[in-house]
């Protein structure tokens, strides 16, 4: 069970830096969509969304491959790393 520990820190981390990263980008893109002129740019607002999406898609991924990389290391024993190169083979 103790072996485990560390597939569960750096996998929660990867997840916590992610999403310190999309508040971020959301903290910084509201701020500046009150007081600039990028709300009016067509292509401020298509910039920024695909970002948005981006790191919604890259959370979403990173989410999966933690899920399948704790399982995987669960069964095998293997380490964080290898466990994430086998289920991304999956």
């Amino acid at each position: 069970m103790f072996k485990q520990i560390g597939t569960l820190v750096a996998s929660s981390f990867i997840i916590a830096l992610i999403v310190w990263i999309r508040w971020m980008f959301e903290y910084v893109y509201k701020r500046v969509n009150q007081n600039s002129k990028l709300k009016k740019s067509k292509s401020g607002k298509i910039i920024t969304n695909v970002i948005r999406c981006l790191l919604w898609g890259l959370e979403k991924f990173i989410r999966y491959t933690n899920r399948n990389a704790q399982t995987i290391a669960a069964i095998t024993g293997h380490n964080y790393c290898r466990s994430v190169g086998i289920a991304l083979k999956f």
